[in-house]
């Protein structure tokens, strides 16, 4: 019954305006919330700006546009000042103040004697997403409901972290993109905004706008990711780490004619369209190697002066550079040394060094270590050396051109080196496109600028 009454009397003396409350009796209102999430009224007397700026916090937490706060015993001639600078701590101080609140109005009266003032909050557009917003602790938790956001091609993330830390969103946005091709269709433009600018507790707003509408995007990902998964699927039968190497690049190269342009959408335009460039192959490859365990990097850097983008590839010993775009122009599969690479240029402080492997000398047996009586020869004794390790080919030409419309069929019998002058048999049918979803992409080398 008291919150019933008060509320009517809340809503009489609004809809009375100042004169209509000024004859009655006049209660300050407080709310709180009961379990079924219900805002109620109750009440609290304000004898300081504490008491102002909480009772306002509390309407803007209670999703209230009116209210009344009795300021009984308030010194009259701070009440204007502390009022007006309660408002502007709410807007420009408090997380949710400065998100949805557009503006504050108050009115100043006398009930019964008791001093009160009856308050009026003007709210924006942004009051509506509050109530999807999420709250977490750190930074860490920020950027997972931001790749969240980007797998399902949401459109706003709004959340409020309690320990803000400063973070180039866009650059984080970019990098996932370029890891997670077969979630990612295109990179979205994002824009970033902090409420208020400061303090360790904020609420961030992060827009990504998209050329391509939502539903045309969710459609490329569920064409795409059954053929990161066939692909994955397809060398699983291999136990050759350099052989995997291999038989990737054969189904990604079974198709036999690409077009080089630049897309908006690098995966979906390369495995459905045929259309890429050098930085599509490198983020598809690298992205199907990460989905099958192995380590692959994709270099950004220049060949013959033009921006260009390869990858490197290795087994944690051995590391060498994998130009899909030469090796589809040259028509073979080609490992080069960093020696090897004339007319590149990258960051080779970024990446793993690609040098030829040292030939490994065997160690001595007893007999050699022996020392031998001095003959009238007067050249040394020869050491005796076995067979040097064979590294992974440093170029490895296949002998016949790469397979012309699809992915070759899985090997029968894995290799413990990387292939030679042998490449899969010509598949007859690309893999196809099945309805599950792919794999979830696994932890990977972080790329260098």
């Amino acid at each position: 019954m008291k919150r019933l009454t008060a509320l009517l009397l809340a809503m009489s003396l609004l809809l009375a305006g100042c004169s209509g409350w000024m004859d009655g009796e006049y209660h300050n209102v407080r709310l709180h919330t009961e379990e079924s999430g219900t805002p109620v009224v109750d009440f609290l007397q304000a004898e300081n700006n504490r008491d102002l700026l909480m009772a306002l916090t509390e309407m803007v937490e209670g999703d209230l546009e009116t209210g009344t706060i009795s300021v009984d015993g308030y010194p009259q001639e701070k009440l204007s000042s502390d009022m007006d600078a309660a408002i502007r701590t709410l807007r420009n101080s408090t997380p949710l103040g400065a998100y949805i609140v557009d503006d504050v109005t108050y009115e100043q009266g006398i009930s019964g004697g008791v001093p009160a003032v009856a308050v009026t909050i003007h709210y924006n557009g942004n009051r509506s997403y509050v109530r999807r917003m999420r709250r977490v602790e750190t930074m860490q938790q920020v950027q997972n409901l931001i790749q969240s956001a980007l797998n399902q091609v949401d459109d706003r993330l709004v959340v409020q972290v309690d320990q803000f830390s400063n973070v180039d969103f866009s650059q984080f946005v970019r990098d996932y993109g370029e890891a997670h091709p077969e979630v990612v269709m295109e990179a979205p433009e994002v824009t970033v905004n902090t409420y208020p600018t400061q303090g360790a507790t904020r609420i961030l707003e992060v827009r990504f706008v998209y050329q391509n509408s939502r539903e045309d995007l969710k459609n490329m990902q569920s064409r795409v990711q059954p053929l990161f998964t066939s692909a994955r699927l397809y060398i699983s039968g291999s136990s050759s780490i350099w052989e995997r190497f291999s038989l990737l690049y054969f189904f990604l190269m079974a198709r036999d004619n690409y077009q080089i342009d630049t897309s908006l959408t690098p995966a979906y335009s390369l495995l459905i369209h045929g259309v890429g460039d050098s930085r599509a192959f490198a983020l598809v490859y690298a992205a199907m190697c990460h989905q099958s365990g192995l380590t692959c990097y994709t270099v950004a850097g220049t060949k013959d002066g033009e921006s260009h983008f390869w990858n490197i590839i290795g087994d944690g010993t051995t590391y060498r550079h994998l130009d899909l775009l030469n090796c589809w122009n040259a028509g073979s599969f080609q490992l080069l040394t960093d020696q090897e690479m004339t007319g590149y240029v990258w960051d080779y402080s970024a990446y793993p060094t690609c040098e030829p492997e040292e030939s490994e000398e065997p160690e001595p047996t007893q007999a050699e270590s022996e020392p031998t009586e001095p003959t009238d020869s007067t050249e040394p004794p020869q050491e005796t050396t076995g067979q040097p390790f064979t590294p992974p080919p440093e170029t490895v030409p296949p002998a016949t051109q790469p397979p012309a419309t699809s992915a070759p069929t899985e090997p029968t019998a894995p290799s413990t080196a990387p292939p030679e002058t042998s490449q899969p048999e010509d598949p007859s049918e690309p893999p196809p496109e099945s309805t599950g979803e792919g794999a979830d992409p696994k932890s990977q080398p972080s790329e260098g600028e």
